[in-house]
């Protein structure tokens, strides 16, 4: 049964986005509908959370649940097959699993947060190897890899990068992409705020380019092959801020002053190439319990937006572009994952 889910806004316009004097006259709106959702099973499991997710070989995916600790094998029509991988520390176990990705020749790459290891794996599950990049990361939101490196984007310890990339045994090729700057004093508060701010997410494209969507301000770039110094495809902080100082907050608990961390601040939490060249930006808005979707011509131009009424968290696309997501269940808070489908004007 699928659940079409009406945006709350269509037809955005995005004057900052790309080159604002190329923009279409027209925006075209964006809706999506829910194919299938499942929550796990009374046999398989239900999820008690997920960090990841990624489309293996094209016919099923994997899923990432930190609290089981495991990582869970579906059908793309959300049906559960197997476990993958359990908790222990053996070759194969996991201890957090979280981010997930898939290289071009189809290996599963899951990055375990509390071992702070990416464990490597073939898409039938056998298991390959486990790479501890030469430093931990702080605030992962991204991951990507190719044959021979993965890409993390993090803040890092030894480091002021936001992107890095490291090769199959964990030396660090490259770190680049500057972490956003506080606002004076910068005392160790406010380096942790842009710690935990920093990056977003990332994704490969076809051609070996990195693409990034900064969590926030709204920010869009791609990296050329073994470069750092990318081009800026579209930016509008009109519609995404940054928190950076606004990250902790003071206030006043039960009385009692407290510092209160923005965990679920409003950034972008998926960006991807789709099969035609364009990208796809899907924004998290989960105070607001919506996400807005964002749809760009390969150079920037903006040519789809809606803002869909469920705060959705994507993890992956499949080959038709459908998208792979979660969310919690409103009523029970459940976590579900999903499978969405998105269409612009009419099609």
């Amino acid at each position: 049964m699928t659940r079409l889910i009406l945006p709350l806004v269509v037809g955005l316009a995005c004057t900052a986005c790309g080159d604002p004097k190329a923009q279409p006259p027209t925006v075209a709106p964006l809706t999506v509908r829910e194919l299938w959702s499942a929550k796990g099973t009374e046999d398989s499991g239900y999820f008690g959370t997920i960090s990841g997710a990624a489309v293996v070989d094209g016919d099923r995916i994997w899923v990432s649940d930190p609290q089981g600790p495991a990582v869970l094998e579906y059908s793309l029509e959300g049906a559960p097959i197997r476990t993958i991988a359990r908790e222990g520390d053996g070759p194969g176990e996991v201890r957090s699993p979280t981010f997930m990705t898939t290289t071009p020749s189809g290996r599963v790459a899951v990055y375990d947060l509390r071992r702070a290891s990416v464990e490597m794996y073939e898409p039938n599950g056998e298991f390959l190897q486990r790479i501890k990049p030469d430093a931990a990361f702080v605030s992962p939101k991204g991951m990507a890899a190719a044959d021979d490196r993965v890409y993390m984007a993090a803040a890092g310890f030894g480091s002021d990068a936001a992107l890095h990339e490291f090769d199959a045994k964990g030396t660090f090729q490259r770190r680049w992409y500057p972490m956003p700057t506080p606002s004076p004093p910068v005392d160790r508060m406010a380096r942790q705020n842009a710690e935990h701010v920093a990056s977003g997410p990332i994704d490969l494209a076809a051609d070996g380019a990195l693409i990034f969507s900064q969590s926030a301000p709204h920010k869009i770039m791609r990296f050329p092959p073994g470069d750092t110094v990318g081009t800026v495809l579209a930016a509008d902080p009109d519609v995404l801020q940054s928190v950076v100082d606004s990250f902790a907050i003071d206030t006043v608990r039960n009385g009692r002053p407290v510092t209160m961390l923005r965990w679920f601040f409003p950034q972008s939490r998926g960006v991807f190439e789709l099969s035609d060249g364009k990208i796809l930006n899907i924004i998290t808005l989960q105070d607001l319990r919506s996400s807005i979707w964002q749809l760009y011509a390969p150079d920037g131009l903006l040519t789809a937006v809606g803002t869909i009424p469920e705060p959705y968290w994507p993890w992956d696309i499949t080959d038709d572009d459908d998208v792979i997501v979660t969310y919690r269940d409103p009523d029970t808070d459940e976590v579900i994952l999903a499978r969405l489908r998105w269409t612009v004007g009419g099609e």
